[in-house]
């Protein structure tokens, strides 16, 4: 397969020819059997004509699940999305539908939905693809990999989608900002979402808490949560001033908080962010004082 690949690449057009002239009738197969034989599609799908392109593509009809879950196949699903006209996608989108949950919950399909929505978002039939995966919108932002669709969709979905998901998100606002995966959800959403979800998601975190804890603390007590703050930091004008407010408050509160994991999670943030100096700047402090008491010693 190696020399196939290479024909492909850097022969010329009668090894070339040669080289497709085997890839065809044997797209499916050798899309899935090994890295070699499914980076050989890939390069032909690459160098072909577009006709060639297309009919290589097609052979793929009735297998488009099967091979967006494979290993090595997914690899020439992506391949292909990138290479056809967003228009000849379509038959793509269409064969998922029936199988569209498992694969962007799949560590390998969730990427075909991501090329998707780059190359062809527009496009009825990935619109309505899109629509499917996202009826249980709350579950595909804290999938492992769900969350990477639902990231895709903020960055290259329509309004409609991008207002579905920020509606999904503020429903349980603070648990999906603390969770591992939802949480990225969260801080794509604060950058794509129109101005008005992104402010009213914003406004959501920083009223989530109580007299006794703010919600930037209640943020800060997760790892994942301090993402979210960055996220807020960058909102710029009053959310910023609120969130910032908040850190001040948290950091002058720090030493009376009991020390427990949390703890720790909330004093990194606060000296990333700069409430809080870090271990180096009170080193020579430190140093210093030891050095004092050691003269007074002698």
């Amino acid at each position: 397969m190696t020399t196939m690949k290479d024909h492909l690449q850097h022969g010329g057009e009668a090894a070339r020819s040669d080289a497709l002239s085997k890839i065809r009738g044997n797209v499916v197969a050798m899309a899935m059997e090994s890295e070699l034989s499914s980076r050989a599609v890939q390069e032909a799908l690459k160098v072909a004509n577009r006709q060639t392109q297309t009919d290589l593509s097609l052979e793929l009809t009735g297998h488009i699940a099967e091979v967006a879950l494979s290993l090595h196949g997914n690899h020439v699903l992506q391949r292909v999305i990138e290479v056809l006209p967003a228009t000849k996608t379509h038959f793509i989108a269409e064969e998922l539908m029936a199988r569209a949950k498992e694969v962007a919950h799949n560590v390998f399909g969730c990427r075909i939905f991501c090329r998707l929505l780059e190359q062809s978002s527009t496009l009825a039939a990935t619109q309505e693809l899109i629509t499917k995966v996202m009826k249980d919108a709350e579950e595909l932002v804290q999938h492992q990999f769900g969350r990477f669709v639902a990231q895709a969709i903020l960055e290259h979905g329509c309004d409609s989608q991008r207002r579905s998901l920020a509606h999904a998100l503020r429903h349980r606002i603070m648990d999906m900002a603390q969770h591992r995966n939802a949480s990225h959800v969260i801080e794509k959403a604060l950058i794509y979402c129109a101005p008005t979800e992104r402010r009213a998601l914003a406004i959501d975190l920083l009223q989530q808490g109580s007299t006794e804890e703010s919600g930037i603390e209640l943020l800060a007590r997760t790892q994942y949560g301090g993402f979210v703050v960055k996220a807020l930091l960058n909102l710029g004008n009053d959310i910023e001033i609120e969130a910032r407010r908040q850190l001040m408050d948290l950091s002058q509160r720090c030493a009376d908080l009991k020390a427990s994991k949390e703890t720790r999670f909330v004093e990194r943030l606060l000296k990333e962010l700069s409430y809080l100096p870090d271990d180096e700047e009170k080193l020579p402090m430190a140093e210093t004082r030891r050095g004092v008491r050691g003269r007074r010693g002698s």
